[in-house]
């Protein structure tokens, strides 16, 4: 995951990142398509524990980015984690 933060300096954020105000949410943003570039067609895993590590926010802050982006459209549930487990998600993108 680190990697892709190291990756994601030297990108511009994308086009839907310009929806969302805060610097953490662009942030969530860009890591999701990332993530979701890197897995192709498939789903990708992101728990709103690593998220928080990445984002540098608390657990719940980054659980709730990741449901605001899921309600919004952006994201999609795959299989939802629990307890260990991360949820699969897919990055939409949406024109801005």
């Amino acid at each position: 995951m680190e990697q892709i933060l190291a990756q994601l300096k030297d990108k511009p954020p994308p086009l839907e990142a310009a929806m969302y105000e805060g610097p953490k949410a662009k942030l969530l943003v860009a890591i999701c398509a990332e993530l979701q570039r890197q897995a192709g067609e498939s789903e990708f895993f992101l728990d709103c524990r690593t998220a928080a590590r990445l984002i540098e926010c608390d657990r719940m802050t980054a659980w709730r980015y990741l449901n605001m982006l899921h309600v919004e459209g952006l994201l999609s549930k795959g299989k939802v984690g629990h307890t260990g487990r991360a949820t699969c998600w897919r990055y939409i993108i949406k024109e801005v």
